[in-house]
């Protein structure tokens, strides 16, 4: 029972005669602290009380003190505070005083009885051992430490043998010195004290003994290799002992739950049962701080802006990579930004069509290990050339601002890619592999793994290939397959390989390991065959270019590290390889390279062939002007555009439901992936091998490095109490005329009808969520009525009732179903047509406030109900048609797939 019998003993109010709750502190125990106290309180009687009487039986209320003497919690004053405030008497003299600190000289303030525990320097011990030969057990730590003893309270009464036996002890211990290991060795029971007196040295003991395990736990804590099980460990012994809204987790803590959270919610949870994580809600407000959203993100820049000046010139040339990916048509309403995503977005502008695909735009360093993506826009199909034109030369403006040098662009050669760089070479005076940005060369690079792609895919399709003297055919390389099938039983050849399928084309490593030197070899081995007589001058023409689509990618990708170098064939650019010598005679080479299928008929308007000689040129041109920069190497992994395609997988990675994803999740895991540096566990089953490229911006720049929501004034998630009732442009948001009261019978009847049956169940859920944390009676006669018998408007909800002898569902009153039916109208004709917009839910409100009637509402509670039933309504409705537009799509997916299915069983699917 808390005590209500507690006395200010400033202004003498008694804590029972209060109407409410009031803070009583006490005395505190610490003696110049008191002193101070009583000394401000002013009342002389207090000055001849020791200091555990005054802590037990004396309080002042919280009238006596400022708001700076209070803990943030409000429930406990700070150390330091003293009663200023609304004092009655003037303070006590210092003659006074001066009792008060007589009378507790000898710091007796713990109960009768017991020991106090005091830290003592050993620096500040006698030599001699004058001591109590019971109580040096503890006098055992190194100089310059404290030490813990046990001293006996002055004021305890003790008998006369009590008293004698520490004499006798004092004199023993006196007349012979102990070394520290026989004090260490001495049992705790040869102790002649009390039993109280051996429970705390026994105490003292067990202490000492915990305190020593857990350095050794701390040192093996801090000798752990892994970063994240530290973390773990670290976090579990801080917050084991904490409430569920009192454990704290550090930003590495958050980083790692939240990458584990998005690669699998199920397993997340499994081990929050296991071990201490942050709660979802957490990783969920740490992912609202994270600003991407469609656009180019000028904030990712501002770190590089700092760090430009300091860098060299070397340090600063990077390369401008961009892709697409395929994302599902669909629509979700963020409350965060306000806005439904899945339409076309351009981050300036954005249209009524849903997106599918998103394009992607990366800063890859050149003589670093460093990526940074730096804008996304969500399209349909693919953007137009002109529009890819403008989006290049606007990033690498600002790349360039930012004090970095874009050396290069590396894309695949996609029709719009190819169409933007060739505008990009009209415009600024552009050369065969490159164009001009600020008197500045940028050299055009297709990705080198995906013009190897497309070699073999024109290969496969055509049958045959011609380069130099030198003729191939495809259907040696099946033979190859066949006869490693039945004999040779080599993992590089497969039946994926020589035949493959729809996604097996798309695969990169299918294509560098049938042009590889292992099926050279066995095609040189094929073509020595006695059986293979006739025609093995065929089939070693076939391994010869099998050979040198080898050396080539070999040449032009370099290796992915130290373990892949193969001196003389497989290294990075430098003045000692023979790199230009090579690139310079496979252009020659590649210009003579033709497709021609059975008939001999060629191939036209090859692509691959001629991306491949411009990409030579450019990364001989490269080569020669990073040189006189100073680069002694240059590692050809950093032209290609492998670290976009690995974003791209890691993406897909996260959530089992993200191989093909949405606006949405395709954003969510964006966030992510920046959080945690872009890294993850390499999969498998990749289309490239791993980039091993660290993030350019720290984690800490992007996110703290802005203002917290709560200092960026009202978020867009609170209700919308700012939102005017005047309508600023008549035309676009037209006022609806209310009804006077004999018209009320009219829209009874169009209420009673079947298709607005839905609005009346929808506003009596709508006033049920209002109601629960209102207890306004006039409130809740003007949202609900009492007697609903006789009206026909709630059929549907005596229907849904669970008991037809009982309402338990809320029938909502004529005016709220007028109200949601106006709005309901209003949505359909004003706010689905411009769903697309930014801050559509802001906008919706303010149609609702400019066409509907409120004026029925209570008066006192008008604006907060009004407030809340239009944002619960808006987002109902904005959710619902995202529904609606959702299922259209899944539809039509379901009719494609069917469509296939029945191809597939007549033979005729693609």
């Amino acid at each position: 029972m808390p005590d209500t019998h507690r006395t200010c003993e400033v202004c003498g109010i008694k804590e029972r005669h209060l109407t409410e709750k009031r803070f009583f502190a006490r005395f505190p125990l610490d003696v110049n602290r008191c002193k101070q106290w009583v000394k401000m309180v002013g009342k002389e009687d207090l000055a001849y009380l020791q200091v555990h009487m005054l802590h037990d039986l004396k309080h002042v209320c919280e009238a006596h003190f400022s708001r700076r003497d209070f803990t943030k919690s409000k429930k406990r004053l700070k150390k330091r505070a003293v009663p200023k405030l609304n004092l009655t008497l003037p303070p006590l003299r210092d003659e006074i005083l001066l009792q008060f600190l007589q009378l507790n000289s000898q710091a007796d303030v713990t109960p009768q009885g017991q020991f106090e525990v005091q830290a003592v320097p050993s620096a500040l011990m006698p030599a001699s051992s004058s001591q109590p030969s019971g109580l040096e057990k503890t006098d055992v730590t190194p100089q310059g430490q404290f030490e813990v003893q046990a001293v006996p309270c002055t004021s305890m009464p003790t008998s006369s043998s009590q008293s004698s036996s520490l004499e006798k002890n004092v004199t023993k211990g006196s007349q012979r010195k102990e070394s520290e290991s026989q004090i260490r060795k001495r049992k705790l029971e040869d102790v002649d004290v009390t039993p109280r007196k051996r429970k705390l040295l026994s105490e003292l003991r067990k202490t000492k003994c915990t305190l020593a395990s857990l350095k050794k736990s701390a040192k093996l804590i801090d000798n752990l290799s892994s970063e994240f099980l530290k973390e773990i460990v670290t976090s579990a012994l801080i917050n084991q002992k904490r409430k569920s809204q009192g454990k704290r987790w550090t930003i590495k803590n958050k980083i790692s739950a939240l990458a584990i959270f998005k690669r699998s919610p199920k397993a997340y949870r499994y081990l929050r049962y296991l071990a201490p994580f942050p709660s979802i809600k957490t990783l969920q407000k740490l992912m609202k701080k994270i600003p991407v959203e469609p656009g180019l993100n000028t904030a990712v820049l501002d770190h590089p802006k700092k760090l430009a000046p300091i860098k060299k010139i070397r340090a600063k040339l990077c390369s401008l990579v961009f892709d697409e990916i395929a994302l599902k048509e669909r629509l979700t309403y963020s409350e965060a930004t306000d806005k439904v995503e899945g339409f076309i977005d351009y981050g300036y502008e954005r249209k009524d069509e849903l997106a599918n695909h998103a394009l992607v735009f990366m800063l890859q360093g050149i003589g670093r290990k460093i990526k940074q993506p730096l804008a996304f826009y969500f399209i349909r199909g693919t953007v137009s050339s002109e529009k890819l034109a403008v989006l290049i030369k606007d990033i690498i403006k600002e790349i360039t601002n930012s004090g970095f040098q874009v050396l290069s662009t590396i894309c695949d050669q996609a029709p719009t890619n190819m169409g933007a760089l060739s505008l990009l070479k009209e415009w600024n005076n552009g050369g065969h592999n490159y164009f001009e940005f600020e008197n500045k060369k940028i050299y055009i690079i297709y990705d080198i793994p995906h013009l190897l792609k497309s070699l073999r895919n024109n290969f496969l399709k055509q049958g045959f290939l011609k380069m130099g003297e030198l003729k191939g055919q495809w259907s040696h390389l099946v033979e190859v397959e066949e006869r490693n099938r039945n004999f040779l039983y080599l993992s590089k050849l497969k039946s994926t390989h020589v035949q493959p399928k729809y996604r097996a084309k798309m695969k990169v490593k299918y294509a560098a390991q049938i042009f590889s030197q292992t099926v050279a070899a066995v095609l040189k081995l094929l073509a020595t065959n006695v059986e293979n007589v006739h025609r093995s001058d065929e089939i070693l023409q076939t391994a010869l270019l099998i050979e040198k689509f080898n050396k080539l990618f070999d040449y032009t990708n370099g290796p992915s590290g130290h373990a892949d170098v193969k001196k003389g064939i497989r290294e990075n650019v430098s003045a000692k390889t023979d790199h230009l010598a090579v690139w310079t005679e496979y252009r020659k080479q590649l210009s003579t390279l033709t497709f021609f299928n059975h008939n001999g008929v060629e191939a036209k308007n090859v692509k691959c062939v001629q991306g491949y000689i411009i990409s030579l040129k450019s990364l001989r041109d490269i080569w020669l002007e990073v040189q006189d920069l100073g680069y002694k190497y240059l590692n050809l992994r950093q032209l290609n555009q492998d670290a976009l395609e690995n974003l791209f997988g890691l993406i897909r990675q996260h959530g089992q439901t993200n191989k093909h994803p949405t606006c949405s999740t395709f954003i969510a895991a964006m966030k992510t992936s920046i959080i945690s540096g872009l890294t993850a566990p390499h999969s498998k089953n990749s289309n490239c091998e791993e980039d091993k490229k660290e993030l350019m911006t720290d984690f800490h720049d992007l996110v703290f490095g802005f203002k917290d929501e709560d200092d960026q004034g009202q978020d867009i998630n609170e209700s919308p109490s700012h939102v005017s009732t005047e309508n600023e442009n008549e035309e676009d948001n037209p006022v609806l005329s209310i009804p006077e009261e004999e018209e009320y019978k009219e829209i009874v009847c169009d209420l009673a009808k079947i298709s607005n049956q839905p609005v009346v169940y929808i506003s009596g859920y709508l006033a049920s969520v209002i109601l629960k944390k209102n207890d306004c009676q006039v409130c809740r006669e003007t949202l609900t009525v009492a007697d609903p018998e006789e009206n026909k408007i709630y059929d549907l909800i005596k229907l849904r009732e669970w008991w037809q002898d009982k309402k338990c569902l809320t029938y909502p009153s004529l005016q709220l179903c007028q109200t949601v039916h106006t709005a309901v109208t209003n949505f359909e004709q004003f706010c689905i047509p411009n769903l697309h917009n930014n801050n559509i839910c802001q906008w919706t409100i303010t149609i609702f406030y400019s066409n509907c009637n409120t004026e029925w509402l209570c008066i006192n509670h008008r604006q907060q109900m009004s407030d809340l039933l239009f944002t619960k309504l808006a987002l109902m409705l904005i959710r619902r048609q995202c529904q609606i537009i959702n299922l259209k799509q899944v539809s039509k997916e379901e009719d494609l797939a069917d469509a296939n299915k029945r191809g597939q069983q007549y033979g005729v699917s693609r």
